[in-house]
């Protein structure tokens, strides 16, 4: 029988800690891991006992002048499924990304936690960054975030913002 190295014990020992740390993050004890530890853990919220049955949609449109504005627009901001996204999928992280920001300004909206009101308005300034980029434009954008449900297909408009340097507004 080979003789286990020091490489070998670090690596076995990451690897305890890793399934130890995903574990406790599974039993959504992320409290004791927060911030960049909790990156290196799986995270399963698209599946049981609650799966999402819902996505949201961005769209925005620019500030002409007055209260002159385009016509919304969806912005592409969800990859095209693909057969081989089953297992490899390099867009999921930006789509996650993208889906928990809109949820936490629609579904947040009412907390009054400091904390939370903080992370809403980052949310919203990166949405309105990413919106103004994908759509290549100068001018102020106003977002808006639909959701649609998975099987009715149905979206209802959720959220509008103000400019995008503006106040909010819940839809």
């Amino acid at each position: 029988m080979p003789q286990l190295t020091t490489a070998d014990f670090v690596i076995v020992a990451g690897f305890v800690v890793w399934t130890v740390v995903s574990a406790l993050r599974i039993l959504r004890s992320s409290d004791f891991f927060p911030g960049p530890l909790s990156i290196f853990t799986p995270s399963w919220p698209l599946f049981a006992p609650n799966p999402v049955s819902y996505d949201y949609h961005l769209a925005c449109r620019t500030h002409i002048e007055g209260n002159t504005f385009t016509r919304w627009q969806e912005v592409p901001s969800y990859s095209e499924r693909r057969v081989w996204h089953v297992g490899w999928n390099p867009g999921f992280a930006k789509d996650l990304l993208l889906f928990k920001l809109a949820q936490l300004l629609v579904e947040f909206a009412e907390d009054e936690d400091a904390k939370v009101q903080f992370l809403r308005s980052e949310a919203k300034k990166y949405l309105c960054t990413y919106a103004s980029e994908s759509v290549a434009v100068e001018r102020p954008v106003q977002i808006a975030l639909f959701r649609k449900e998975s099987r009715s297909g149905n979206a209802n408009l959720v959220y509008i913002s103000g400019h995008c340097n503006g106040d909010e507004q819940r839809g």
